[in-house]
């Protein structure tokens, strides 16, 4: 299945416009830290984004990259995610720069992506 971006937020990484080529798989093993992947909005975040005055289709695709899995401890100070105590970084393969560039692209697009 192939996903156009509409977004800013996994920038520099992948940009509005790009287009990603998805391959669905049925059983493998629970992803990892620094994988990106593609997923759709749990009814709960459908609910909470209305009462929000946000629209979101269950149908709308989200892209973004795990920094943390099951068990860890997540923190986010001055816009720094941090994962048992490290900068989540540290733990992937993202570069400070990228990150910093993922942060801008983050503030300057909404959080809960519109589909009207």
């Amino acid at each position: 299945h192939v996903y156009v971006i509409p977004s800013w937020s996994m920038f520099p990484t992948i940009k509005p416009g790009d287009a990603l080529l998805v391959e669905k798989l049925s059983a493998r093993s629970p992803p990892k830290r620094g994988e990106v992947i593609l997923f759709y909005p749990p009814s709960r975040l459908i609910e909470v984004s209305r009462s929000q005055g946000v629209r979101l289709s269950p149908s709308q695709a989200f892209v973004k990259r795990i920094w943390a899995i099951p068990g860890d401890t997540v923190c986010v100070s001055k816009g720094v995610p941090y994962v048992n105590g490290m900068l989540a970084r540290q733990q992937t393969n993202v570069t400070e720069e990228e990150l910093e560039l993922e942060r801008k692209a983050f503030d300057r697009d909404p959080p809960l992506p519109d589909d009207t």
